[in-house]
């Protein structure tokens, strides 16, 4: 009778709200925060039973049968978030209601990932467009639409998937539909570099005022980049704005909070695991198991213990490597979204030494280039390049679930931050490895004793067995360079770092040709060698050294920060000061002064001023270090540190004459030629050129276009669209992100964004942007000129040369002024009305000096925004840009005659300053 009371005194509440939407809100906010779940499992159904209206106040537009209808409901009221427990548990009695088409979603999101992996975007098509009849509109719909299309270079299509979109929605007051569309948009494409992307969107939201805008921006990045910020500091807020979106998008972001939930605070498991359990009970999907498991073993269905996967596990470990490779070619078929299978399909062909192969009959499909790329990693010395492709192909597909193994992948290669849970959370079949989310060994025997029982007398489960017991394999059908690994990682966890480091050696002799295993062992090797005190420091950077000359992928994997900090602190303890001390230093040291540091030391010890003179000391040393010492002072800015080089001009006369050496010594290498050219251009910058009049500013357009300009693909990206925009066919698109609101109404989530029709806008000012920046502020710029030869040159000579020729100014030394005889002696002054006179010259001549000053500080400027100081003005409007770009794209035939095209309109722009 209680209860029933309470529910009674519930329901009441929300109808004394005469249907005020912001007063039903906010009463839903206080039912959401009463911890009282029986009394929401009761209270809604009766509530939108009897008050139907109240459903789409309270969780807005689930189904959204229209594009209109999507990312508008009447849940558009933002409250504060006490609990991320309390949001989760509220979007879970939101789609409990819709157990069938999230069972039906999961099933055909499953279908669209595997048809998109294997370039069949046909089918992939049909199943989406099949799906609007039972799930209604997306923004997981659109992502979808626009990651098939930026995959196949289709610009005109995604352009008119988002045109339409905004179409339908520029009247929107509230959402984020257009916003969020507006950013797949770029990650989709192919032509837009993902770190721009990423750097662009962490760049676009930042001038945050309000807790709410702050949320926000979080929200965006957890939406839209995950897996750079799986870990923001509020999860709940993305759960109540992804709640304007329909049911398909709240349920995909809660599977992602709910991983980082665990992230974040894994000791709150028992929590987290009941939310999966019920989330499981509503979707059964796949993508839940690994919560599902750390629970029970039981409770997970037979479909999770997958044969065909631990067969070919179990023969890669045994080394028959041609049967993996067909294998995988068969399992992709069905399940291309295991990345496992595409690493272990590259590394056996690795093994096979018969070169790449395609993993599938589309050789340009997604699932085909990664593995294509993978391979190539493992398998090229320079392999940070086919690492970049990797993140560009991951960015394109980052909806899709496969994006987590190869992000894990990428960042392992690279040895940057990455959450090891999340690749757990991405295995959804009964794998080994899996072992690895436990802490106990206990449990992780437990899981692979159960795993025996379903797929019994494999080779890679009783392996891993013996892995965590940390038995030391002698004998077994496990080829023998894993277990050379193992091995040796198990000597190693023993503290015997001598015998670690022998086998580590080993390793690497007989595996140099094959990247992953050389990389661990280098790895341990130098780790190995670095526990054991300051007397093996100097055999550990020696080590290090040697492998980078090698392989510098060698060594990608090692972390050497503890190490350097150990050897700075004990001031170098046990380390040599020689060139593989140099070299190691230079490539590890995080900041300039230290790298500075240690070169003047080891000049002074060899008796040289400046670095380019130890090219006479290290004739007898090996020239393999001799080069890489020489090339990292080229290519990093050391020397702009050097105590010795006090201007730029003096950096670059000094890292010509090391060029020149190298030109010498190595001439099999064209690449020094080039660097001595670009010197060279460099040198003509700060120099100028002899037979120009000192007053007038030059821009050394040439060396722009070849070293400061790299926009092919941008070009291309405008030249595509500059095609569109001359149809009759008028598209819309996303101009501005608002980041003000009025504060009067925070409350609601308000539609933040404007629209233009000027479908090339955004690549223009990109592309007009960076040949401004190149012409203006690079070191062959306009502004090099103006900065050596006006600013600091010839304006002031001009403007203090009459005052000097009549003696009225002074000149300065060490900071202060120095006074001349002149007046002393051409009027006989006594010493006292000599002092008068100079203080009254030294203050007239630094009243003189803060004026020149202040005028080049205020007048001899670069103006690239209204807030800038400076007469030299480059802004200019979008219209302006986007029509003249327009009117040199008609005129030109390729980037470099459109690049010389627009440094000619600068140049009008600059005659008008």
């Amino acid at each position: 009778m209680k209860n029933k009371i309470q529910d009674y005194q519930i329901i009441s509440n929300f109808l004394a709200q005469k249907g005020e939407k912001r007063d039903i809100a906010r009463m839903a906010a206080k039912l959401k925060n009463s911890n009282n779940n029986l009394a929401i499992c009761r209270v809604l159904p009766r509530l939108f039973k009897s008050v139907p209206y109240m459903k789409k106040i309270i969780w807005g537009n689930v189904l959204p049968k229209t594009i209109e209808e999507l990312g508008v409901g009447g849940n558009c009221y933002f409250f504060k978030p006490e609990s991320l427990d309390n949001e989760i548990n509220w979007i879970l009695h939101e789609l409990k209601p819709y157990k069938e088409q999230l069972l039906y979603f999961v099933q055909m999101r499953d279908e669209v990932e595997r048809s998109i992996l294997v370039g069949d975007y046909l089918t992939a098509e049909k199943y989406l467009n099949s799906s609007l009849k039972q799930l209604g509109y997306s923004v997981w719909y659109y992502e979808m639409k626009l990651t098939i299309s930026g995959y196949q270079d289709n610009l005109e299509k995604c352009i008119s998937i988002v045109s339409d979109v905004n179409q339908s929605k520029k009247e929107d007051k509230i959402g984020f539909v257009t916003a969020i569309l507006s950013s797949l948009f770029n990650r989709s494409q192919r032509k837009i570099a993902a770190y721009e992307y990423d750097s662009a969107l962490y760049s676009r939201y930042k001038k945050n005022r309000t807790d709410f805008q702050n949320d926000r921006y979080n929200y965006y990045l957890f939406r839209l980049n995950y897996y750079q910020h799986f870990d923001i500091d509020d999860l709940s807020v993305t759960l109540i704005m992804e709640g304007l979106n329909s049911v398909v998008d709240r349920y995909i972001l809660l599977l992602y909070v709910l991983r980082s939930y665990y992230i974040k605070e894994p000791k709150k498991i028992d929590t987290i695991i009941k939310f999966a359990k019920r989330l499981y009970k509503i979707s059964s999907d796949k993508q839940l198991t690994p919560f599902l498991i750390m629970d029970s073993l039981e409770s997970v269905p037979d479909s999770y213990f997958e044969f065909d996967f631990i067969e070919i596990l179990d023969k890669y470990y045994t080394g028959r490597y041609r049967e993996v490779v067909d294998l995988c070619k068969i399992y992709i078929q069905h399940n291309p979204s295991n990345f496992d299978i595409i690493k272990l399909y590259s590394r056996a062909l690795l093994f096979l030494h018969n070169g790449y192969s395609p993993i599938c009959s589309n050789t340009d499909a997604p699932i085909n280039q990664m593995a294509l790329y993978i391979f190539l990693s493992m398998t090229e010395k320079d392999n940070d390049s086919y690492l970049d492709r990797l993140y560009q192909l991951n960015k394109n597909l980052y909806g899709l679930r496969i994006a987590a193994g190869l992000d894990y992948f990428i960042k392992e290669e690279q040895n940057e931050k990455r959450s090891h849970i999340l690749k757990l959370f991405s295995l959804i079949q009964f794998d080994p490895y899996f072992t690895n989310i436990y802490n106990d060994d206990f449990q992780k025997i437990e899981y692979l004793n159960y795993g025996e029982s379903k797929i019994p007398k494999s080779e890679v489960v009783e392996y891993q067995r013996r892995r965590i017991q940390k038995v030391i394999t002698e004998e077994s059908n496990v080829v023998a360079y894993i277990r050379n690994v193992d091995n040796a990682k198990i000597t190693y966890d023993n503290a015997d770092y001598v015998g670690a480091f022998e086998q580590w050696k080993n390793i690497l002799a007989g595996n140099k040709g094959y990247i992953p295993t050389a990389q661990t062992a280098v790895e341990y090797g130098f780790l190995s060698l670095s526990q054991l005190g300051p007397d093996y420091r100097q055999k550990a950077v020696h080590f290090y050294v040697e492998q980078y000359i090698d392989n510098k992928a060698f060594v990608a994997k090692i972390d050497t920060r503890k190490f350097m900090k150990e050897i700075k602190q004990s001031r170098y303890e046990g380390l040599s000061n020689d060139i593989d001390f140099l070299i190691f230093i230079f490539l590890n040291a995080e900041n300039y002064p230290q790298k500075e540091f240690v070169l003047q030391n080891y000049c002074k010890y060899e008796g040289v001023t400046y670095p380019s003179e130890l090219t006479t000391v290290f004739k007898r040393k090996q020239p393999e270090k001799v080069e890489i010492f020489f090339l990292t002072l080229l290519t990093d800015d050391i020397l702009f540190h050097y105590y010795k080089l006090k201007s730029t001009i003096e950096v670059l006369d000094e890292k010509l004459k090391i060029v020149t050496f190298l030109r010498t010594m190595f001439p099999q290498n064209r690449n020094y030629s080039d660097i001595c050219t670009e010197l060279m251009h460099e040198l003509i910058a700060y120099r100028g050129m002899k037979k120009m009049d000192d007053s007038k500013i030059y821009v050394n357009e040439d060396a722009v276009l070849k070293y400061e300009l790299n926009i092919d693909d941008l070009y291309e990206r405008f030249k595509k669209q500059a095609v569109l925009v001359k149809s009759n066919r008028v598209y819309l698109v996303v101009s501005d992100f608002t980041t003000t609101e009025d504060s009067s109404s925070s409350d609601i989530i308000k539609h933040a964004v404007s629209y233009s029709d000027n479908a090339i806008a955004e690549v223009a000012i990109q592309l007009f942007d960076i040949i401004r920046y190149a012409f203006l502020k690079s070191r062959f710029g306009l502004g090099t000129y103006i900065s050596t030869r006006i600013r600091h040159g010839i304006f002031e000579g001009e403007l203090r040369s009459g005052l000097e020729r009549l003696n009225l100014i002074l000149n300065t030394e060490n900071n202060s002024y120095v006074v001349t005889d002149y007046w002393r002696k051409e009027y006989s002054l006594d010493l006292k009305y000599n002092e008068i006179l100079a203080k009254h010259l030294s203050k007239f001549s630094m009243e003189v000096d803060t004026l020149i000053s202040s005028f080049k500080e205020s007048v001899i400027q670069i103006k690239l925004k209204e807030e800038d100081l400076g007469e030299f003005n480059y802004i200019i409007s979008t219209d302006e840009i986007c029509s003249r770009l327009l009117d040199i794209e008609s005129k030109t035939q390729s980037v470099d005659e459109f690049s010389l095209q627009v440094m000619a309109y600068l140049w009008e722009i600059t005659e008008k300053n």
